[in-house]
């Protein structure tokens, strides 16, 4: 890795034929934090196909089929993974989330507007993975406006000229029922929405369940922890949660009431 990276972006695998995959040698993702390559973590595909990329520096999203225009090279041109076009996105507000390094995102595509007068299709629900001493200071769930970024910001962004997301509502396990006051593994990790209920795995802390109707107030309505718990991540599946749990094995879950 050359040593002006902070980590390592993205390569694109050619899997069409399983039995023999192929590296293209030319990573994507560059630049990602404020100028500077670094490392990118999770990609999430959105139902509009847009490919979501979270990792150090924040959330930046990217077409990878079709003809689009490319608002930093400023032209019309043919979207590929592995050279895809920008579409949205940038670095989350320090304030918000201050190690900047978000495990994953979800882009909700088609959804209502909100009552708050919030197009949930300019909304990004983006996770900061974080440990630190205390669970107060763990990372959070994000929630931030796509808007004023759909011109290229993230990709001209520097650390004298930062751009940043506008943060429209956080939420912490910290201090929410059901949590264990004792530990300090809280961190947020993966999480899955369907609908305005947002489920999401925080470690020791289980699985919680999370009404985000109202974007900038996030409110527990469920949670699911058990004592033993290391939740990793939750699934959706036919009105049911399937949470991978690093010492369980999969918990499956039905959310009676929302």
């Amino acid at each position: 890795m050359p040593a002006a990276w902070g980590g390592r972006p993205i390569w694109v695998t050619d899997v069409r034929d399983p039995s023999h995959p192929t590296v293209f040698p030319d990573p994507v993702d560059l630049a990602r934090n404020d100028g500077k390559t670094d490392y990118a973590h999770d990609v999430q595909v959105d139902a509009a196909g847009v490919a979501w990329v979270s990792g150090r520096g924040g959330v930046r999203g990217y077409w990878t089929q079709g003809r689009r225009w490319d608002p930093v090279r400023r032209q019309t041109r043919t979207a590929t993974a592995t050279d895809p076009v920008p579409y949205a996105g940038g670095g989350i507000a320090e304030t918000a989330a201050p190690s900047r390094f978000m495990h994953n995102s979800h882009h909700p595509v088609g959804a209502r507007s909100s009552d708050g007068g919030w197009r949930f299709d300019d909304l990004i629900y983006v996770t900061e993975e974080s440990f630190q001493a205390g669970c107060a200071a763990d990372g959070v769930l994000v929630i931030a406006s796509l808007t004023g970024s759909y011109g290229g910001q993230s990709w001209r962004s520097t650390p004298e000229q930062p751009f940043r997301l506008t943060t429209v509502g956080t939420w912490s396990v910290a201090g929410q029922e059901g949590s264990d006051p004792v530990s300090e593994d809280c961190s947020a990790h993966y999480f899955d929405v369907r609908g305005h209920i947002l489920v999401q795995s925080f470690y020791a802390q289980g699985t919680r369940f999370i009404d985000v109707s109202d974007p900038t107030n996030p409110t527990q309505i469920a949670y699911h922890r058990p004592a033993d718990a290391r939740s990793w991540a939750p699934y959706w599946h036919n009105g049911l949660v399937y949470v991978a749990d690093n010492t369980r094995g999969v918990d499956i879950l039905r959310l009676t009431s929302a």
